[in-house]
């Protein structure tokens, strides 16, 4: 994560930082537009991993602190208009040279260019973490209605970790999903406490996570838990998560 955050801010001193260099015999401004933007295009590519693993480590704050400066980035480059030029003073001679001002807009268009593209992807993430604590938090609401936080596994955990239990069952696919639900033995204490035929247990899990109405999914992926299962393991595939599952739990206490 240190590493990440030290390649993030390396790329922007460098993305903020262009240097240019005086061509002597004719005192015009020289600087090469494609080398630039191959230098952004090789650091976004960089940059994107490490979007990526602040999403993956939960760390919004750094993804909204980033987009914060991208968006700084493009506030200075559109300040820059497209008839005005720009003087810079070259410190061992003292001497001024002007930089045209469509050689500005070139440089700000690529750096437009790379910085709206960062920030969709920071867009991205954000939203998609939005969609999965609002997937969360339904899933939560239909689970404590069924004695899901009464459970002996979940029990044991502290309130922090049952909330991440429930984000990581919310935001995997169903066979995961219900290989989980089947260790923490939820299906037993379902069949137990609320329903009196597979057929309601199946349709009612179903709604939890927008499966098909009639369960069918939820039917095939409990059927496959069982080693003596005909069920079409092809098709429903929670048996390979049964290792998983369990790792992930005992990770969380």
């Amino acid at each position: 994560m240190n590493k990440a955050i030290k390649n993030i801010g390396k790329y922007f001193s460098k993305f903020e930082c262009i240097e240019f260099q005086i061509d002597s015999r004719n005192e015009k401004i020289d600087f090469d537009l494609n080398e630039f933007e191959y230098f952004l295009q090789k650091e976004s590519r960089k940059f994107e991993s490490d979007l990526q693993l602040f999403y993956l480590d939960g760390n919004d704050l750094v993804l909204k602190k980033v987009k914060k400066e991208l968006l700084k980035i493009e506030e200075e480059c559109l300040k820059l208009k497209s008839n005005v030029g720009v003087n810079i003073r070259i410190e061992e001679s003292g001497s001024k040279h002007s930089i045209e001002p469509g050689l500005i807009d070139s440089i700000n268009e690529i750096k437009l260019k790379y910085s709206n593209k960062l920030i969709s992807i920071i867009n991205y993430f954000l939203e998609t973490r939005e969609e999965e604590l609002s997937k969360s938090d339904k899933l939560k609401e239909q689970l404590s209605k069924y004695g899901f936080f009464e459970l002996p596994k979940v029990k044991q955990l502290s309130e922090p970790t049952k909330q991440s239990l429930i984000e990581l069952i919310a935001k995997k696919d169903l066979p995961y999903s219900i290989a989980m639900l089947d260790f923490l033995d939820f299906f037993k204490h379902l069949e137990k406490e609320y329903f009196k035929t597979k057929y309601k247990l199946n349709r009612e899990v179903a709604k939890w996570f927008d499966s098909d109405k009639d369960g069918r999914g939820v039917k095939g992926n409990i059927s496959v838990l069982s080693e003596n299962s005909n069920e079409n393991k092809s098709k429903f595939t929670a048996h390979l998560h049964k290792e998983t599952v369990e790792i992930d739990y005992q990770n969380l206490k």
